[in-house]
């Protein structure tokens, strides 16, 4: 059971780092901050979806899909992202970025899956 937790524990390090070297690079390159957030959904969508195409359980899955994929996406911070989209009256572009992070991540999540389905 413990080796369970530590597998997801060093899986969520791992990815809660990557998902904050990202925030620093789309902020050195003056993008918006929302880009970041869809780029790592993205990513991690596509990954999730191998993941669990070709490891639906076991200790791979623990530390990939549970541990990495659930700190590294940031359904959160695309939650603030857009209530603040909302509150300043930006309200076609929080449409716009809801649409294309559900779009965009449901293509991802499909592509891995049937990438691991094929390497499988």
């Amino acid at each position: 059971m413990w080796k369970n937790f530590l597998l997801v524990a060093l899986g969520g390090v791992c990815g809660s780092m990557l998902r904050y070297a990202v925030t620093l690079l789309t902020e050195f390159w003056a993008h918006p901050s929302w880009t970041g957030t869809l780029f790592v959904n993205a990513v991690g969508s596509f990954l999730m979806g191998a993941v669990l195409a070709v490891f639906s359980k076991g200790d791979v899955n623990l530390l990939l899909a549970v541990g990495f994929c659930g700190s590294f996406t940031t359904y959160s911070t695309f939650s603030a992202q857009t209530m603040a989209m909302l509150r300043n009256g930006q309200f076609l572009l929080a449409a716009a970025y809801m649409a294309l992070t559900l779009l965009v991540c449901l293509l991802f999540i499909w592509c891995g899956m049937a990438l691991g389905d094929r390497a499988n």
